[in-house]
């Protein structure tokens, strides 16, 4: 009973001296309020704090019409608090009251706090001295910011072509494999293993011309050359085709297309020479006197004259200037064949091409 009432005198005396000194505690502020017509200011509380037996209190106003702001203390009831557990809202919080001011604390165990991810810096990897990741605990609500790296670098060795570590080269390079850290490094490679050499054409062969073949290794630069790859020569469409034929004694044409480039080769055929099959002299293909005994026969037929009207003589290849004729003759048809030779050709080469 005694201590009930100790601690209500302690109580009363403490708010008699809180009511003297908040009349001399109040922050400095304007005389005036130069929105209002008397010039009194209207002050709306802001924020308050109850004083308690160890710490000052304090009350916070606002003027409703200029928004100048004063802070009113409110000195401690003195003495020491007499706390006492009043909840326990999670396992990592522990409320406490009291029992002379009423005055509450919290306190946290750190060990059972839940802390769960809420905001990192995505800037940077978590390797990074300037990564900072905030949490909060799922129990008490209480918040915290770790700054600096909170992993260390996951190195790795650079991939070859093949998606395989590249360790043929002099030198390992290194890259982080942690999501946005960028870092490299480049160390000597004590153990090089085997070059994986891979080749690809970097000139195309044709069929007169030479091309080039690259070399070079998938998992460093170290080794890299050229080889020359030997052209491949015309590949043709078909057989030869005569466009001219040869004659007793001009030659003909032949030619075939190459099945790449579209190169017409042409080739000479050799004149066929005479034949005489009946021993007349006379070639039986183009009608021409092989020797001068011959000559002289058909000259002699021609001044030989006619023994009846009704008799006309045998003429003779090349008299009255038919062999001339004859020539002229054979001459266009060798033209015409030549050109119809030409237009089979074209025709067949059409036809292959559609």
């Amino acid at each position: 009973m005694k201590s009930q009432i100790k601690k209500m005198i302690i109580f009363l005396s403490a708010v008699i001296m809180l009511t003297v000194v908040m009349c001399f505690s109040v922050s400095a502020v304007s005389a005036t309020c130069p929105y209002f017509p008397d010039g009194e200011h209207f002050w709306e509380l802001e924020d308050s704090k109850w004083a308690t037996c160890e710490q000052d209190g304090y009350s916070t106003y606002y003027c409703t019409g200029c928004m100048e702001k004063k802070t009113e203390i409110k000195p401690a009831l003195g003495g020491t608090c007499d706390w006492s557990v009043d909840a326990q809202p999670s396992a990592c919080q522990i409320d406490y009251i009291c029992s002379i001011c009423q005055g509450q604390k919290s306190e946290y165990i750190d060990e059972k706090h839940i802390w769960e991810k809420c905001d990192y810096n995505g800037d940077v990897g978590p390797c990074s001295p300037d990564y900072w990741v905030s949490y909060y605990c799922m129990g008490c609500g209480q918040s915290k910011t770790v700054t600096g790296a909170t992993e260390d670098h996951d190195w790795r060795i650079e991939v070859d072509g093949n998606g395989c570590p590249s360790t043929c080269g002099e030198y390992l390079h290194y890259y982080c494999s942690n999501y946005n850290c960028y870092e490299t490094k480049i160390e000597k490679n004590l153990n090089p293993t085997e070059h994986s050499i891979d080749y690809w054409e970097i000139e195309y062969p044709t069929c007169t011309k030479e091309g080039l073949m690259q070399y070079e290794c998938i998992g460093c630069s170290d080794v890299s050359y050229t080889e020359v790859i030997p052209a491949t020569g015309h590949t043709y469409l078909n057989d030869w085709s005569e466009i001219l034929s040869p004659s007793c004694t001009g030659q003909g044409v032949k030619i075939k297309v190459c099945n790449d480039c579209s190169y017409v080769a042409h080739e000479t055929i050799d004149a066929l020479g005479h034949t005489d099959t009946d021993a007349d002299e006379i070639c039986d293909t183009c009608s021409l006197a092989l020797s001068e005994k011959a000559d002289a026969v058909d000259k002699t037929e021609e001044e030989k004259p006619a023994e009846a009207p009704d008799e006309a003589p045998e003429e003779k290849p090349g008299s009255d200037g038919s062999e001339s004729v004859d020539t002229s003759v054979t001459v266009i048809n060798r033209i015409l064949a030549f050109f119809e030779r030409i237009m089979e050709f074209f025709e067949s080469l059409f036809d292959f091409v559609r």
